[in-house]
């Protein structure tokens, strides 16, 4: 990928003589490179602070700096920025970690020849920060909204709120605090080092208690000069900077605190989707009470959680509607943007514009799906007497329709009948057979079946393809929303129909569960009411 401008390079190095090696060679290789030298810790986390670097080129060890630590700070921070190791040596051990935490590539300085065609690469094999950081971000929030639902207890749910928290923001550790009276009380922390958990402070004291005493966030630069920040809270504190989010800003709940050992700023996109992920929690608290009064309720009067699960359902189905209007403004202006200036971007501003256009384009895409996941659990039951056969026939020609080149050998058993919901079990048939029909794309002989089996005593519905199959050992993740067994590039889709296969045929009484091997193709096997167990 070609960068625009002169290419500039941080290179974090602590011997003078190889750093001017290493200059002279990167300014000989034809990339156009401006080189920042960085010979300590302070130079280069200043060096990043100031921003504009396109590329990180750093020693495995310095007389003030560790790499590793140095490429976790980057990745957390700056993920956008590739970053390559160029050491005297490695120890394999060595190697194996640096790439698994994010390195590009990891050369000896023994080797500069391959210096250049490695920088090439690593820029090549990085997507383009502009728009897709953003995007990255609603798709952890789009995430978070679809898992705080499932979260069963408040220890579930700030655990799960400071991680998506600190993965938006790129934070060093997070914090959730609740108001409990005149003080703010520590609950949960996602942190290498914890700081606060678990501690109470007075709301007067703490930058928390003014954001949930002003309702409103608070951006706290440099915490050894805001006011907000009583000084005597910070001795012996390793923190730099921070940003305070009430949650629920009409009356404020708590608060979610993302702080920074070194000197950081979020943008305003982080901003937002911070204070966001803050409204939802407070929804989701409230639901967490009302699903615990409901608990109580149960065991005292025997009572059952329906209509809490229902509110959990509209939770999600809410989150999901509201997410709409701002992927269709992204959507919009991005249309916009595309015809009334395309003789205006160049190549390079163009393949962005794509970027930021295909990257809505699959937000929205797995929005719509998690409305839909939603629907079918709020979507009225209606049973009547079925035939599987000839719905499952219409699915089956509804599919050659759109695709008449293919030749797939289709086996129909005839005469299946089922007491069901109309609408719903045809769902299933089309996530079912829709899914045998995707993933056989690939054989030139292809072949589906659907029919009915009593093998091993067990009375069920199945649909059998020789299509790609997946390993059994990661069965149980099927029925999970978003969890896919295969890449985007390969086979195209959201996560959620069997999850909602799941869901509609829980409502019928009945359950599903699979079979494959990997490569040689699969069988989903279902009821529509039963009792017993696979």
């Amino acid at each position: 990928m070609e960068r625009p401008g002169n290419l500039h390079i941080l290179h974090i190095e602590d011997d003078e003589v190889d750093a001017e090696l290493i200059r002279q060679t990167l300014l000989r290789s034809g990339l156009g490179c401006r080189i920042t030298l960085a010979m300590s810790r302070s130079a280069y986390l200043d060096a990043l602070q100031k921003g504009g670097v396109d590329l990180i080129l750093s020693d495995n060890r310095g007389y003030d700096f560790d790499g590793l630590e140095v490429l976790r700070s980057v990745r957390r921070h700056h993920p956008d920025i590739p970053f390559l190791f160029l050491s005297g040596s490695f120890e394999g051990k060595d190697l194996k970690r640096l790439k698994a935490e994010g390195a590009a590539d990891c050369l000896l300085k023994t080797d500069l020849d391959a210096l250049a065609p490695a920088i090439g690469r690593a820029l090549e094999a990085t997507p383009p920060p502009a728009g897709d950081h953003y995007l990255r971000g609603l798709e952890r929030l789009v995430a978070a909204a679809q898992q705080l639902p499932l979260a069963r207890d408040q220890q579930a749910l700030v655990k799960l709120v400071c991680g998506a928290a600190r993965a938006l923001v790129g934070a060093d550790g997070v914090t959730l605090s609740l108001r409990e009276g005149e003080f703010c009380h520590v609950v949960g922390e996602d942190s290498d080092t914890p700081l606060w958990q678990g501690q109470r402070f007075p709301l007067e004291q703490t930058a928390s208690g003014w954001a949930m005493l002003n309702r409103e966030i608070a951006v706290i630069e440099d915490i050894h000069t805001d006011p907000r920040v009583p000084q005597a809270f910070l001795r012996g504190s390793v923190m730099k900077s921070a940003v305070v989010a009430p949650i629920r800003t009409g009356e404020p709940v708590g608060v979610i605190v993302a702080y920074w050992r070194s000197r950081h700023r979020p943008c305003d996109e982080e901003l937002k989707l911070l204070q966001a992920l803050a409204e939802l929690v407070s929804a989701s608290f409230e639901n967490l009470q009302r699903q615990a009064a409901a608990e109580q309720q149960l065991r005292e009067k025997s009572r059952d959680l329906e209509a809490v699960n229902k509110e959990l359902e509209s939770f999600s189905y809410s989150v999901s509607h509201d997410l709409r209007g701002p992927l269709r403004s992204v959507t919009g202006f991005g249309k916009l943007l595309a015809k009334d200036y395309d003789d205006k971007l160049d190549e390079a501003g163009k393949t962005f514009l794509a970027y930021v256009t295909d990257g809505t384009q699959r937000i929205a895409m797995l929005v719509d799906a998690l409305l839909d996941l939603s629907r079918v659990s709020r979507f009225p039951l209606k049973k009547e007497s079925l035939d599987l056969s000839a719905m499952a026939g219409s699915v089956l020609e509804g599919l050659r329709e759109k695709q008449p080149k293919r030749r797939c050998e289709v086996r129909i058993e005839p005469g299946l009948q089922a007491e069901a919901d109309p609408q719903l079990m045809r769902i299933v048939l089309e996530n079912l057979l829709g899914n045998a029909w995707k993933f056989t794309a690939k054989r030139a002989e292809c072949r589906i079946e659907f029919g009915r089996t009593g093998e091993g005593g067990r009375e069920a519905f199945f649909v059998r393809d020789n299509g790609a199959g997946f390993e059994m050992a990661y069965a149980d993740k099927l029925f999970t929303p978003f969890q896919r067994q295969h890449r985007q590039d390969e086979f195209e889709g959201a996560g959620v129909g069997l999850a909602a296969v799941q869901r509609i045929l829980q409502r019928h009484g009945g359950r599903v569960w699979a079979e494959a091997v990997e490569g040689e193709g699969a069988s989903f096997f279902f009821t529509v009411a039963d009792a017993g167990h696979p």
